[in-house]
Protein backbone atom coordinates (compact mmCIF):
# COMPACT_ATOMS: atom_id res chain seq x y z
CA UNK A 1 0.00 0.00 0.00
CA UNK A 2 1.68 3.48 -0.68
CA UNK A 3 1.99 6.15 1.43
CA UNK A 4 -0.55 8.28 -0.28
CA UNK A 5 -2.93 6.64 1.09
CA UNK A 6 -2.35 7.83 4.51
CA UNK A 7 -4.12 11.09 5.86
CA UNK A 8 -0.77 12.36 7.15
CA UNK A 9 0.63 12.69 3.77
CA UNK A 10 -2.03 15.28 2.96
CA UNK A 11 -0.82 17.30 5.36
CA UNK A 12 2.82 16.98 4.88
CA UNK A 13 2.44 17.80 0.76
CA UNK A 14 0.18 20.84 1.66
CA UNK A 15 3.52 21.98 4.18
CA UNK A 16 5.51 20.98 1.53
CA UNK A 17 3.77 23.60 -0.56
CA UNK A 18 3.91 26.61 2.13
CA UNK A 19 7.38 26.08 2.42
CA UNK A 20 7.95 26.84 -1.24
CA UNK A 21 5.60 29.51 -1.13
CA UNK A 22 7.89 31.22 1.76
CA UNK A 23 10.85 31.54 -0.03
CA UNK A 24 9.18 33.00 -3.49
CA UNK A 25 9.39 36.67 -3.07
CA UNK A 26 10.34 39.72 -1.16
CA UNK A 27 8.22 41.13 1.95
CA UNK A 28 6.32 43.47 -0.15
CA UNK A 29 4.37 41.50 -2.21
CA UNK A 30 0.31 41.27 -1.60
CA UNK A 31 0.06 37.44 -1.74
CA UNK A 32 -3.88 37.67 -1.83
CA UNK A 33 -3.23 38.34 -5.59
CA UNK A 34 -1.23 35.01 -5.73
CA UNK A 35 -3.62 33.23 -4.21
CA UNK A 36 -5.17 31.67 -6.99
CA UNK A 37 -2.19 30.24 -7.76
CA UNK A 38 -1.31 28.90 -4.49
CA UNK A 39 -4.53 27.31 -4.21
CA UNK A 40 -3.91 25.85 -7.78
CA UNK A 41 -1.01 24.45 -7.39
CA UNK A 42 -2.36 22.82 -4.07
CA UNK A 43 -5.40 21.38 -5.86
CA UNK A 44 -3.11 19.84 -8.25
CA UNK A 45 -0.92 17.94 -5.96
CA UNK A 46 -3.45 16.54 -3.16
CA UNK A 47 -5.75 15.72 -6.14
CA UNK A 48 -8.75 17.38 -4.72
CA UNK A 49 -9.76 21.27 -4.97
CA UNK A 50 -7.70 23.37 -2.15
CA UNK A 51 -9.20 27.05 -1.17
CA UNK A 52 -8.59 29.84 0.66
CA UNK A 53 -11.12 31.55 1.52
CA UNK A 54 -9.55 33.95 4.27
CA UNK A 55 -6.47 35.99 3.47
CA UNK A 56 -2.88 34.87 3.36
CA UNK A 57 -0.16 36.20 4.32
CA UNK A 58 3.81 35.92 4.31
CA UNK A 59 6.02 37.22 6.20
CA UNK A 60 9.99 36.91 5.66
CA UNK A 61 10.98 38.58 8.68
CA UNK A 62 12.34 38.27 11.68
CA UNK A 63 11.80 34.74 10.52
CA UNK A 64 9.67 33.63 7.52
CA UNK A 65 6.14 32.94 8.14
CA UNK A 66 2.67 32.31 6.53
CA UNK A 67 -1.01 33.03 8.12
CA UNK A 68 -3.85 31.37 6.31
CA UNK A 69 -7.57 31.40 7.34
CA UNK A 70 -10.24 29.45 5.96
CA UNK A 71 -8.52 26.90 4.00
CA UNK A 72 -10.47 24.16 2.83
CA UNK A 73 -9.55 20.42 0.78
CA UNK A 74 -12.47 18.98 -0.85
CA UNK A 75 -13.47 15.17 -0.45
CA UNK A 76 -14.00 13.28 -3.40
CA UNK A 77 -17.82 13.70 -4.86
CA UNK A 78 -20.41 11.42 -3.40
CA UNK A 79 -18.96 11.64 0.23
CA UNK A 80 -21.32 12.31 3.36
CA UNK A 81 -18.96 15.40 3.80
CA UNK A 82 -18.06 18.04 1.55
CA UNK A 83 -14.69 18.71 2.74
CA UNK A 84 -11.97 16.46 3.64
CA UNK A 85 -10.05 19.53 5.99
CA UNK A 86 -11.36 22.88 7.13
CA UNK A 87 -9.13 24.90 9.50
CA UNK A 88 -10.24 28.22 10.42
CA UNK A 89 -6.27 29.23 10.84
CA UNK A 90 -3.01 27.95 9.96
CA UNK A 91 0.03 29.80 11.29
CA UNK A 92 3.78 28.54 10.43
CA UNK A 93 7.06 29.33 11.40
CA UNK A 94 10.27 28.34 9.48
CA UNK A 95 13.87 28.36 10.71
CA UNK A 96 15.86 30.33 8.46
CA UNK A 97 19.24 28.90 9.17
CA UNK A 98 18.00 25.12 7.85
CA UNK A 99 17.32 27.01 4.39
CA UNK A 100 20.54 27.37 3.80
CA UNK A 101 21.77 23.36 4.48
CA UNK A 102 18.99 22.89 1.97
CA UNK A 103 17.08 21.47 4.57
CA UNK A 104 12.81 22.95 6.29
CA UNK A 105 12.71 22.82 9.58
CA UNK A 106 9.49 24.24 10.70
CA UNK A 107 9.94 25.51 13.85
CA UNK A 108 5.92 25.71 15.05
CA UNK A 109 2.47 24.83 13.28
CA UNK A 110 -0.74 25.76 14.96
CA UNK A 111 -4.21 24.96 13.37
CA UNK A 112 -6.99 26.24 14.90
CA UNK A 113 -10.32 24.87 15.37
CA UNK A 114 -9.63 22.43 12.17
CA UNK A 115 -12.36 19.66 11.39
CA UNK A 116 -11.22 16.50 9.04
CA UNK A 117 -13.24 14.32 7.42
CA UNK A 118 -12.06 10.53 7.93
CA UNK A 119 -14.79 8.10 5.70
CA UNK A 120 -15.15 5.32 4.39
CA UNK A 121 -17.26 5.78 0.69
CA UNK A 122 -19.58 4.09 -0.41
CA UNK A 123 -17.75 2.66 -3.14
CA UNK A 124 -14.96 1.20 -0.76
CA UNK A 125 -12.49 3.68 -1.20
CA UNK A 126 -11.73 6.69 1.90
CA UNK A 127 -11.66 9.97 1.56
CA UNK A 128 -7.85 10.43 2.53
CA UNK A 129 -6.56 8.74 -0.51
CA UNK A 130 -4.55 11.08 -2.81
CA UNK A 131 -4.41 10.99 -6.47
CA UNK A 132 -2.09 13.94 -7.89
CA UNK A 133 -2.63 15.40 -11.30
CA UNK A 134 0.96 16.63 -11.33
CA UNK A 135 4.34 14.52 -10.43
CA UNK A 136 5.95 15.63 -6.95
CA UNK A 137 9.03 15.02 -8.61
CA UNK A 138 11.01 18.40 -7.71
CA UNK A 139 9.35 19.01 -4.31
CA UNK A 140 11.77 18.83 -1.26
CA UNK A 141 11.81 15.07 -0.30
CA UNK A 142 9.95 14.07 2.89
CA UNK A 143 13.85 13.06 4.71
CA UNK A 144 14.69 17.34 4.22
CA UNK A 145 11.63 18.65 5.92
CA UNK A 146 11.16 18.77 9.94
CA UNK A 147 8.25 19.63 12.18
CA UNK A 148 9.15 20.77 15.38
CA UNK A 149 5.30 20.64 16.69
CA UNK A 150 1.78 20.54 15.12
CA UNK A 151 0.07 22.26 17.29
CA UNK A 152 -4.16 21.29 17.80
CA UNK A 153 -5.93 23.73 18.98
CA UNK A 154 -9.92 22.98 19.20
CA UNK A 155 -10.36 20.43 16.60
CA UNK A 156 -12.81 18.02 15.45
CA UNK A 157 -13.13 14.59 13.60
CA UNK A 158 -15.89 13.28 11.53
CA UNK A 159 -15.75 9.81 11.32
CA UNK A 160 -18.16 9.19 8.24
CA UNK A 161 -19.66 5.49 6.63
CA UNK A 162 -20.97 5.70 3.44
CA UNK A 163 -22.33 2.71 3.33
CA UNK A 164 -24.54 2.32 6.20
CA UNK A 165 -24.67 6.50 6.64
CA UNK A 166 -23.39 7.45 10.03
CA UNK A 167 -21.42 9.89 10.68
CA UNK A 168 -19.61 9.97 14.38
CA UNK A 169 -18.20 13.00 16.47
CA UNK A 170 -14.81 13.72 18.06
CA UNK A 171 -14.69 17.32 19.72
CA UNK A 172 -12.11 19.47 21.53
CA UNK A 173 -9.49 17.81 20.21
CA UNK A 174 -6.18 19.35 21.52
CA UNK A 175 -2.28 18.50 21.11
CA UNK A 176 0.56 18.08 19.28
CA UNK A 177 1.81 16.54 16.29
CA UNK A 178 6.38 16.12 15.58
CA UNK A 179 8.48 14.35 13.67
CA UNK A 180 12.19 14.64 12.68
CA UNK A 181 11.90 14.34 8.96
CA UNK A 182 8.26 13.86 7.03
CA UNK A 183 9.00 10.39 6.76
CA UNK A 184 8.60 10.15 10.11
CA UNK A 185 8.92 8.81 13.02
CA UNK A 186 6.20 10.61 14.06
CA UNK A 187 4.31 11.30 17.47
CA UNK A 188 1.27 12.03 18.09
CA UNK A 189 -0.52 12.92 21.70
CA UNK A 190 -4.05 14.39 21.74
CA UNK A 191 -6.87 14.67 24.11
CA UNK A 192 -10.31 14.60 22.64
CA UNK A 193 -14.22 14.06 23.87
CA UNK A 194 -16.87 11.38 22.34
CA UNK A 195 -20.17 11.89 23.00
CA UNK A 196 -19.33 13.44 26.30
CA UNK A 197 -16.35 11.08 27.54
CA UNK A 198 -12.84 12.41 27.91
CA UNK A 199 -9.70 10.57 26.41
CA UNK A 200 -6.51 10.37 25.26
CA UNK A 201 -5.23 9.38 22.04
CA UNK A 202 -1.36 8.76 21.98
CA UNK A 203 0.52 6.83 18.92
CA UNK A 204 3.93 6.84 17.08
CA UNK A 205 5.25 5.51 14.00
CA UNK A 206 8.24 4.26 12.71
CA UNK A 207 10.58 5.76 9.96
CA UNK A 208 8.73 5.12 6.34
CA UNK A 209 10.29 3.17 3.73
CA UNK A 210 9.38 2.68 0.45
CA UNK A 211 7.98 -1.00 -0.27
CA UNK A 212 8.45 -1.97 3.61
CA UNK A 213 5.10 -1.86 6.11
CA UNK A 214 5.17 0.81 8.98
CA UNK A 215 5.40 0.48 12.22
CA UNK A 216 2.74 1.86 14.21
CA UNK A 217 1.61 2.16 17.80
CA UNK A 218 -1.63 3.48 19.19
CA UNK A 219 -3.14 3.61 22.59
CA UNK A 220 -6.55 5.32 23.44
CA UNK A 221 -7.33 5.60 27.21
CA UNK A 222 -10.28 6.91 28.92
CA UNK A 223 -9.21 10.37 31.12
CA UNK A 224 -12.10 10.53 33.94
CA UNK A 225 -14.80 7.78 33.33
CA UNK A 226 -13.54 3.63 33.81
CA UNK A 227 -13.21 1.91 31.19
CA UNK A 228 -10.96 0.08 29.13
CA UNK A 229 -7.38 1.21 27.84
CA UNK A 230 -6.91 0.21 23.91
CA UNK A 231 -3.41 -0.27 22.89
CA UNK A 232 -2.18 -1.60 19.02
CA UNK A 233 0.97 -2.27 18.28
CA UNK A 234 1.68 -3.67 14.34
CA UNK A 235 2.43 -2.42 11.12
CA UNK A 236 0.39 -0.75 8.54
CA UNK A 237 0.97 0.62 4.18
CA UNK A 238 1.16 -3.17 3.74
CA UNK A 239 1.97 -4.37 0.09
CA UNK A 240 -1.85 -6.55 0.76
CA UNK A 241 -3.54 -3.38 2.12
CA UNK A 242 -3.83 -4.53 5.79
CA UNK A 243 -3.21 -3.90 8.78
CA UNK A 244 -1.81 -6.57 11.26
CA UNK A 245 0.25 -6.07 14.83
CA UNK A 246 -1.58 -7.32 18.07
CA UNK A 247 -4.90 -5.58 20.20
CA UNK A 248 -4.60 -5.57 23.95
CA UNK A 249 -7.71 -4.30 25.68
CA UNK A 250 -7.33 -3.62 29.59
CA UNK A 251 -9.53 -2.19 32.37
CA UNK A 252 -8.03 1.45 32.94
CA UNK A 253 -6.90 2.19 36.52
CA UNK A 254 -7.78 6.14 37.13
CA UNK A 255 -6.29 8.16 39.76
CA UNK A 256 -6.66 6.95 43.30
CA UNK A 257 -6.60 3.37 41.83
CA UNK A 258 -10.62 3.34 40.78
CA UNK A 259 -12.30 1.65 37.91
CA UNK A 260 -15.52 0.32 37.52
CA UNK A 261 -15.83 -3.09 35.69
CA UNK A 262 -19.70 -3.06 35.19
CA UNK A 263 -19.39 0.25 33.73
CA UNK A 264 -16.29 -0.70 31.31
CA UNK A 265 -18.55 -4.30 29.86
CA UNK A 266 -21.14 -1.47 29.09
CA UNK A 267 -19.35 0.38 27.14
CA UNK A 268 -17.73 -2.26 25.06
CA UNK A 269 -21.12 -3.33 24.31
Amino acid sequence: MSILKSPLTILGILVIIAAAVLGLGPYFINWNEHKAEFQRQASLVTGRDVTIRGPLEVRLFPWPSLTAQDVRRSNPSGSLIHDFAQIDRVEAEIAAPALLSGRIEFRKVKLLRPIVSLERLASGGTSWDINPARSLQGLPGADQIAVAGIDIEDGQVLLGDGRRGGISQVNSVNGKLSAPALDGPWRVRLEADQQGTPFAFNASTGKYRPGKPLNVSVSISPKRDAGFSWTFDGEALRDDGDIKGRLIVTPAVLAGGKSNPLDSLWQIR
